[in-house]
């Protein structure tokens, strides 16, 4: 690597070595509790990036643009004790459209524990979406400072629900009424319609008695409120980018998000790992962008703000950048024993350290990336196999990058874990997730 790069490696070790190390059986604790949360929220195989399965992300929407129609800011402020619904979906014209055209369901359910309420106020659903509007507050006469802690799932005869879903929020109570404002987004996984009933339970930590207390709403979901309210549009069309095609097959327009289907051709020499900058533009120039994606093999499915309220005439597909990578250079081989990189896509993944707990093994990366890139890649699968072929799953993994001030150098550090096993061979991990683009502008009509 270039000597900056270097400076900036040595940067980054030099904070991590500076920073103590844990003990075997409490870093052992620590991937046991956060695997255990995983499990609860792990959504069908596999979740791309925007939604987080592990952990339940408050999203800073106050630190983000709000953009919001002057149609839908009057009509939420109409609605009593909802006006925080415009942080909420802000981000999302779709669902704020839905809200215009009269799909709120409202819930009012409470459970009340330990001096707290927690109310689910309403929903916005469709056939494969569902928005929970929830608030906390005390009732004790006494005001208390809550935060979730975590959310959990279940239909009607508390199964688990095969889903991914984010948890968005004030992420605290509000410093002015102390009261929790929080909005859970989940996405049904293919072929699962959203139930009748949804059972949501919540654990909140701040000025409450147990920690182990769980808040339990069940959920009616009328479904006749959106049955039927679908369009499907046929596409079938081809895009050749480098020698890489894909075809756009189909588009699926809901009331609250447009679902289009990609699939690569199978000949391709690259794997294709997603779109950075994919996007839908109807006929008047508006932009509905895309938050979410579900990965496989040889296709994947992608989600954007839906245009079903405004009745769009055209509606385009267009981008620009395919994160892709040489499919002989897709996979990342580890020796544990050795503690060395066997094969690796190019020669800016480095291997940091291996810590080996007594549960638990940590695998930590450094991943030089390219000036001006600022995202943040998970790299591996969450499947891999030893060298006799039998697959495992890894339990969880955090990325942390750290740039130059002049933010002409950047370096990512992605750890994962797996359970301290006596592994046969070396480890094979296949790669999803890496910094290696190509580039073209296309543009296909959808409708």
């Amino acid at each position: 690597m270039f000597d900056r790069e270097e400076q900036a490696l040595q940067k980054i070790k030099e904070q991590y070595a500076a920073q103590p190390l844990p003990a075997s059986e409490q870093l052992d604790q620590a991937i046991e509790r956060g695997m255990q949360l995983a499990k609860k929220k792990r959504p069908a195989r596999s979740w791309g990036l925007a939604v987080s399965a592990a952990v339940c992300v408050f999203c800073l929407l106050l630190a983000v643009s709000i953009r919001v129609s002057p149609a839908f800011a009057a009509l939420v402020s109409e609605l009593p004790g909802m006006s925080y619904f415009v942080k909420m979906i802000s981000y999302d014209q779709g669902l704020q459209r839905a809200v215009e055209h009269d799909f709120v369901q409202p819930v009012g359910i409470s459970d009340e524990k330990d001096g707290v309420r927690l109310t689910v106020d309403s929903i916005i659903a469709d056939e494969i979406r569902l928005n929970i509007f929830y608030t906390a507050e005390s009732t004790t006469g006494k005001p208390k400072k809550l935060l979730t802690s975590s959310v959990e799932l279940l239909d009607g005869n508390r199964q688990p629900l095969s889903v991914g879903y984010s948890c968005c929020g004030s992420g605290e109570s509000n410093p002015d009424d102390l009261i929790l404002k929080g909005h859970v987004d989940m996405q049904m996984g293919e072929d699962l319609p959203v139930p009748d009933t949804v059972i949501m339970r919540v654990k909140l930590i701040g000025d409450i008695e147990r920690p182990d207390t769980v808040w339990e709403v069940a959920i009616p979901v009328d479904r006749s409120k959106f049955a039927g309210m679908k369009e499907t549009v046929p596409v079938d069309q081809t895009v050749d980018i480098a020698g890489q095609k894909f075809t756009f097959t189909k588009a699926v327009i809901y009331p609250t998000r447009i679902e289009l289907g990609v699939e690569f051709d199978p000949d391709n020499t690259k794997n294709i790992m997603g779109f950075e900058d994919l996007e839908i533009v109807d006929e008047t120039g508006e932009v509905l962008n895309t938050n979410l994606s579900v990965i496989g093999d040889s296709k994947q499915t992608i989600y954007f703000e839906s245009s079903y309220f405004s009745q769009a005439k055209e509606l385009y597909v267009r981008g620009s950048k395919l994160m892709a990578l040489d499919k002989d250079k897709s996979s990342l081989v580890i020796d544990l024993g050795e503690k060395k990189l066997l094969k690796v896509p190019d020669q800016r993944v480095q291997l940091e350290s291996i810590f080996r707990g007594t549960a638990y093994t940590t695998i930590n990366l450094l991943i030089e990336q390219l000036p001006g890139d600022k995202h943040a890649y998970s790299i591996v699968d969450s499947e891999f196999t030893d060298a006799a072929g039998k697959s495992y799953q890894t339990e969880g993994s955090t990325t942390i990058a750290h740039s130059d001030e002049d933010e002409s150098s950047r370096v990512q550090r992605t750890s994962f874990h797996i359970k301290t096993e006596d592994y046969t061979g070396p480890l094979t991990f296949r790669i999803t997730n890496y910094p290696t683009r190509i580039s073209q502008p296309f543009k296909v009509r959808l409708k």
